[in-house]
């Protein structure tokens, strides 16, 4: 090795040495007045909090996630994205005029954010903050106002689970995995939903009205309590492998029921699995 080599090396040690002494020093006095020094937090469990505010003007939340679950809450005091574990550029974060997107693709690029697509480096002190952090799962809790501007949720999760609680805005959701389960529970005025798991898992929807739902299931089950009239409600169910039962009667492998005065349409294929309704209304 060259001496101009070995000359740079050292330097750079130096550097190192020195700025992570910096770091520990402007922690301590952080602590001490009461200042924030991170973006992201530490919840009392040790998890690692990252949180971004859904600002009224902003129309779609775009969530595209790996391993990941999911949960969407609604009837919060205000409209937020909580990350659960989600390590310092491990994720990238955009937002537009109207909608926001968060991925937790992990390549190398991610990393040392190099590909221009989300955070930028916020210095060393944010790597730091990680020697505390637990070896938690990381998830996703989106937190949605009943006043919220929001019209769509597209959702991707992988192997992930997905819940929707009490959510009562106006939306479209989209959501897919590809193992896993998709739970729908007590969501209000709904528009356009769609559920997709590609290999296995299950989906249910309970309590919750909508205008138009779309399920579709490689390998699993499917369960809707429905809130809605029967003779306002058309129903095209079919599994290739597996039953069709609608209030406790077997209906085979298909269902299909046209009403002339829709208000809600269900629309099920199985690959292999059963479909179950329950507690249609007259």
């Amino acid at each position: 090795m060259k001496p101009t080599s070995i000359i740079m090396l050292v330097f750079s040690i130096v550097l190192i040495v020195f700025g992570v002494f910096v770091c520990s020093t402007a922690s301590g006095m952080a602590e001490k007045q009461g200042i924030d020094l991170f973006f992201q937090s530490t919840d009392e469990d040790g998890n690692l909090i990252t949180t971004f505010k859904v600002e009224n003007g902003i129309k779609k939340i775009s969530l595209e996630l790996v391993g990941t679950d999911v949960n969407i809450i609604g009837g919060a005091e205000e409209t937020k994205i909580e990350l659960v574990n989600f390590k310092i550029n491990t994720f990238t974060h955009n937002q537009t005029e109207d909608t926001i997107s968060i991925s937790n693709d992990t390549d190398i690029l991610s990393l040392l954010n190099l590909n221009g697509k989300g955070e930028q480096f916020l210095g060393l002190r944010h790597y730091r903050n990680l020697k505390n952090l637990k070896s938690g799962k990381a998830s996703v809790n989106v937190y949605v106002s009943d006043f919220s501007t929001l019209e769509s949720f597209e959702i991707s999760a992988g192997k992930g689970d997905i819940f929707a609680t009490g959510v009562s805005v106006a939306a479209d959701y989209d959501i897919s995995i590809s193992n896993g389960k998709i739970e729908f529970s007590n969501c209000r005025n709904a528009k356009k939903v769609e559920f997709s798991i590609d290999e296995k898992g299950d989906a249910s929807v309970r309590g919750s009205s909508f205008a138009e739902l779309t399920v579709g299931i490689g390998e699993g089950s499917f369960q809707l309590n429905s809130t809605a009239r029967a003779s306002a409600t058309s129903y095209a169910l079919k599994t290739e492998e597996g039953t069709i039962t609608v209030n406790s009667e077997n209906l085979g492998t298909a269902y299909n029921l046209t009403s002339p005065a829709a208000e809600t349409s269900v629309t099920v294929n199985l690959v292999k699995g059963s479909a179950v309704i329950v507690d249609i209304q007259n």
